[in-house]
């Protein structure tokens, strides 16, 4: 859960990725359960999924307000890339298969 200025910090900075112009975040702050940030409503999707994307957790009020409610581990997003990549590997050894089996049918 981002607790500190420098978590608000790289909050702002990761919001700021996603919107054209500065003054679009119209405020972000700490709060009891993480960090309030309200940016310009037509931008609001774009930063709830650059900071999901970034590991946080972002829960969405309209009107441009979300909290920031925590951020997910490292070891749970490298978990989650490793069960990815897994459902990868079987989709293109299940095509590989397809293909051998209409290769010895031919």
């Amino acid at each position: 859960m981002p607790i500190t200025e420098e978590d608000l910090d790289d909050i702002w900075a990761t919001a700021r990725m996603g919107l054209p112009f500065a003054d679009s975040i119209l405020e972000a702050r700490l709060c009891r359960n993480g960090a309030q940030v309200r940016v310009h409503q037509k931008y609001a999707l774009r930063v709830a999924e650059l900071l999901r994307g970034s590991g946080y957790t972002v829960q969405e009020l309209g009107e441009g307000l979300m909290v920031v409610t925590g951020a997910v581990d490292q070891l749970t997003l490298l978990q989650a890339e490793i069960a990815r990549l897994q459902a990868e590997v079987e989709r293109v050894e299940a095509g590989r298969r397809a293909a051998a089996l209409l290769a010895d049918t031919a």
